[in-house]
């Protein structure tokens, strides 16, 4: 059987689809019309068509029947980029030396448009914007050079309220900003500078919402590992001090339930189950049988002495 169907006359199926519609008889029973509608159905079925596409074809394409056109976009793209350039040469606005040394840097590579897209840029062209400016040393330095880049933009923008950074500077700006929410502190000083930053509202910081929700979960981590350090720091300097008076003949005077107290606030810690009872006596700045009783009993007798034996 022949299967192939000859071509849809659109401009004649037009016709007889607006015949269909029509009510040249007050909207009552029209044979015209009906028979309009026998016609375009016959017409659409030897296309290979339903009537109801034949129909979409003949009322010209809807959004919904291309929803992404690339090449469209991308030419509406370019259009915009080329009426910005146009409107950014009659502003003039002097190169910083950052700027400069970015421009050269990427002078081999095109990221004309890819500032908000970094993720379209590739691993070499990342790689010469990163080296292109000395990489900031820690958390603060990130945090001044975000706060430099979004500064200048603001000051630009007082000129020219469409100013945006290079396609070069942005891409660098979120480089470091990534780093700036999301690196590791170091030091006090790195995790004071991330936490007034990221909570602060200060007038040159255009941190999304997104960004100061990395930065919060982020600064958090800091502190709770500056805690951690500060307990073993804690349970380090108790250690010494009850081994200097063991050593210098003091023996130690605390009661029986300070001593139980002390062991198993030292129990309660995390990876407490890990330590052996020397540890755990260090720890507590007690002796090893007082250790071992509480953690075996969970209570000290009253005759131990609980004295710190000297290593």
């Amino acid at each position: 059987m022949d299967t192939a169907h000859s071509p849809l006359d659109i401009d004649r199926f037009r016709k007889v689809l607006a015949r269909s519609r029509s009510s040249l008889h007050g909207g009552g029973h029209d044979p015209e019309r009906e028979t309009a509608r026998r016609l375009a159905e016959k017409m659409a079925h030897a296309a290979g068509l339903s009537f109801e596409a034949a129909a979409r074809m003949a009322d010209g394409p809807s959004k919904s029947d291309n929803p992404f056109d690339f090449g469209r976009m991308w030419a509406d793209f370019e259009r915009a980029q080329r009426a910005k350039a146009e409107e950014a040469a009659r502003y003039r606005f002097e190169e910083t030396a950052h700027e400069r040394m970015l421009r050269e840097a990427s002078a081999s590579f095109n990221l004309e448009g890819r500032g908000t897209y970094p993720q379209s840029v590739g691993r070499k062209a990342l790689r010469a914007i990163k080296d292109a400016i000395p990489w900031p040393a820690n958390i603060a330095d990130a945090v001044r050079e975000v706060e430099a880049w979004d500064a200048l933009e603001c000051e630009r923008r007082v000129r020219w309220d469409k100013y945006r950074l290079g396609d070069a500077a942005m891409i660098r700006r979120g480089l470091v900003l990534d780093y700036a929410i999301r690196g590791r502190a170091r030091s006090t000083r790195d995790a004071t500078a991330r936490a007034r930053w990221v909570l602060g509202r200060e007038a040159f910081t255009s941190l999304s919402e997104f960004d100061r929700e990395i930065g919060c979960e982020t600064m958090l981590s800091d502190f709770e590992r500056m805690a951690e350090r500060l307990g073993a720091v804690t349970r380090e300097n108790r250690i010494l001090k009850v081994k200097r008076a063991a050593s210098e003949g003091h023996p130690d005077r605390r009661t029986s339930a300070e001593k139980r107290a002390a062991v198993e606030t030292v129990l309660r810690q995390p990876g407490a189950d890990k330590l052996s009872l020397r540890q755990i006596a260090d720890a507590a700045g007690v002796s090893h049988e007082t250790a071992r009783k509480v953690r075996a009993f969970g209570k000290v007798s009253k005759n131990d002495s609980g004295a710190v034996r000297p290593d």
